[in-house]
């Protein structure tokens, strides 16, 4: 594959491949790459060698995760952005089964105003 685009062999390459191999995932069903990372730095690189590269156009999303009252219920809970609902999971912990989160994903922007409605109350 890397003799089909010309690649060469260089540290940044050599970086890329090592965090693909180590950190990215590869959905069958979308057909997409993805890097999932705490690790700001390391994403900025990898931002940075593809956009020199122009090997492909990177997109950021944020995976966001609510801790909540525990043994709350899906159906309890909504979550608007912008007044918009949004589709979320709920991650139970595997230490405590009562302990629970939602968890959605969300374009990447700086600022997002959220609100959460729990048994029809405004948490914020």
């Amino acid at each position: 594959m890397i003799a089909k685009y010309n690649l060469t062999l260089d540290e940044d390459m050599l970086y890329l491949i090592e965090t693909l191999k180590v950190e990215g995932y590869w959905s069958t069903k979308s057909y997409t790459l993805t890097l999932q990372n705490k690790n700001i730095p390391l994403l900025n690189r990898i931002e940075e060698i593809l956009k020199k590269r122009g090997l492909i156009v990177p997109s950021k999303r944020i995976l966001l995760k609510i801790k909540l009252e525990d043994e709350t219920k899906k159906e309890e809970l909504k979550i608007l952005n912008e007044d918009r609902e949004l589709n979320f999971h709920m991650e139970i912990s595997p230490f405590d089964n009562k302990k629970v989160k939602a968890v959605t994903s969300l374009p990447y922007k700086k600022e997002h105003n959220l609100k959460l409605i729990y048994k029809n109350d405004f948490l914020f």
